[in-house]
């Protein structure tokens, strides 16, 4: 499998569609998903995604202890 491609899968007109995509193509996609003018093309309830903020690093033993930031 060629490592420079990421998988994903989306629904369209209530289709699964597979797909294989670079991290340049994921990078414009997350461009255009965050463009203010687009905004209103991604649906209120489709919070399942992490936020585009990276989390605070927190090593392993701290997470285990509850010393990382929620």
């Amino acid at each position: 499998m060629n490592k420079d491609l990421k998988y994903t899968k989306i629904e369209v007109d209530g289709r699964c569609l597979d797909l294989l995509l670079t991290d340049v193509e994921i990078s414009r996609g997350v461009k255009r998903a965050t463009e203010e003018k687009n905004l209103h093309l991604i649906p209120e309830n489709s919070n399942t995604c992490w936020p585009l903020e990276k989390p605070p690093e927190c090593s392993f033993w701290n997470r285990i202890i509850g010393n990382c930031n929620k």
